[in-house]
């Protein structure tokens, strides 16, 4: 047969093959099933309609309750039939229809105070491995999406796109870019009195946060805002390197006995190894450093550093949203609770 016959041939053949199905010797039309049909055949409208976005598989909590799965539907699925399954266990997803980014769970109200997305009730519990699973997500015999991860992390959730973990609760923020406004960069030590002069012109709002807080000036300047009435916040780390000193211990007791909002970072949900930012939002002026809140530091007793002021009420805003965001984040304890029973 001449190539171009044979070509031909082959193409009549698999043009048969893909509008029958002879099963048994008894032509079946392409698309049905042999057989018992799943309760929610797939189709490939459905394999691109849902994706598995993240796992939150080891929690802080005893025997890993709040464990959940993220599942990302792009438009309404009816989920009847679905199932989520490790290969060993499987749970069935809610006879409803799901859209958007949701979080399933076998125990919503643990889960919901662990993730902003809402949160689905699932039947049973999938019991992630903290050691490593194979998730699949499929409806019928059909899996939809799959997604791997190894060697959880305590209190991390694995995203699954960016093949990264991320402790729990940890910000994703957009840079910020504003209009400008009138700026000093200075330098230390040579600059020593800049810091504490500015935070003594708080009238409106001051919040202050830091790795460490053991000058006794800027500690001063916080105390005299908060008589004026201007609104008061600290937000420290709460295991510096080396361990808090007495000092701050003694300041920082100063400051909360005054009646200010004190928070320090400590505990399994602390979600970033240390809280080393160096900043201040004084009204609407922004103060950036690099150096501690300490006399060798800002006190330009000892460490070359150097900082800036930026006049911008935009900027500051974004310091204080982001002020906001962490001092109420779960790890934010308040000073008198952590430093009951502690001595330093």
């Amino acid at each position: 047969m001449r190539p171009r016959h044979l070509a031909v041939a082959l193409a009549v053949v698999l043009a048969a093959a893909a509008t029958s199905l002879a099963v048994g010797g008894v032509p079946v039309a392409a698309g049905t099933h042999a057989g018992p049909a799943p309760a929610s055949p797939a189709t490939a409208s459905d394999r691109a309609n849902a994706t598995l976005v993240a796992a939150y598989p080891n929690p802080v909590e005893r025997d890993d309750a709040g464990e959940f799965v993220v599942v990302r539907f792009p438009r309404a699925t009816n989920t009847t039939g679905w199932t989520l399954t490790d290969g060993t266990t499987a749970v069935r997803l809610p006879q409803r229809t799901l859209s958007g980014t949701v979080a399933l769970t076998a125990m919503p109200d643990v889960a919901a105070a662990k993730t902003d997305h809402p949160v689905v009730s699932i039947e049973g519990r999938l019991g992630l491995a903290n050691g490593g699973e194979h998730l699949r997500l499929r409806t019928g015999n059909v899996t939809v999406d799959d997604a791997r991860y190894r060697d959880a992390p305590e209190a991390s959730v694995r995203n699954f796109r960016r093949d990264a973990w991320r402790p729990l609760g940890a910000t994703d923020l957009d840079p910020v870019r504003t209009g400008g406004g009138p700026a000093t960069a200075f330098v230390l030590p040579d600059a020593p009195d800049l810091t504490a002069e500015t935070l003594r012109r708080a009238d409106d709002r001051l919040l202050l946060a830091g790795y460490t807080l053991t000058s006794e000036r800027v500690t001063d300047a916080l105390l005299a805002a908060h008589d004026r009435g201007t609104t008061v916040r600290v937000l420290l780390d709460g295991a510096p390197v080396g361990g808090m000193t007495d000092r701050q211990a003694r300041l920082l007791d100063r400051l909360s006995a005054a009646g200010i909002e004190v928070r320090v970072f400590d505990g399994p949900y602390t979600r970033y190894a240390h809280h080393h930012a160096k900043y201040a939002v004084v009204d609407d002026r922004a103060v950036v450093l690099t150096e501690n809140f300490k006399p060798a530091g800002t006190g330009g007793m000892s460490s070359r550093g150097w900082g800036v002021t930026l006049a911008d009420p935009a900027a500051a805003d974004a310091l204080a949203d982001l002020h906001a965001t962490d001092r109420t984040a779960r790890a934010a304890t308040p000073w008198p609770a952590f430093r009951a029973g502690r001595s330093f």
